[in-house]
């Protein structure tokens, strides 16, 4: 056993804590990685065509605030009504929040972010 200790330099510490892993340190880096690689951002997307459906369920999936101008399709309800149930699937499975802003623009936040319904003007006018 000696043999191996000397050609791998194990040796036996003085003290039984340098053997522990710095467990503060440790978290730091993790913290430091995980806070880098989740940022949320705010996204203004106007949505042009049906294709855009699939960027805006995956930006709701990573947690994005989306404000979304569907003015193009204003006119189309058979349009509005499909985005609309896929859009309500996605929240409810991701425990978000939808609204919409006057007639053509919505807002979508990711989970622990609702959305007041109540106007800040109207509060206070009470």
């Amino acid at each position: 056993m000696n043999f191996f200790k000397k050609i791998f330099k194990i040796e036996k510490s003085k003290d039984n804590y340098s053997d522990f892993l710095d467990l503060e340190k440790f978290e730091r880096e993790i913290d430091v990685n995980m806070n880098t690689s989740n940022k949320k951002y705010v996204k203004v997307v106007t949505l042009s065509n049906s294709e855009q459906i699939s960027f805006l369920k995956y930006e709701i999936y990573n947690g994005n605030i989306l404000i979304i101008d569907i003015s193009y399709f204003k006119d189309d309800d058979q349009f509005k009504d499909q985005f609309f149930k896929e859009l309500k699937n996605v929240i409810v499975e991701t425990k978000g929040d939808i609204v919409g802003i006057k007639e053509n623009l919505i807002i979508i936040t990711p989970s622990g972010i609702e959305i007041d319904r109540n106007k800040i003007g109207e509060i206070y006018n009470e």
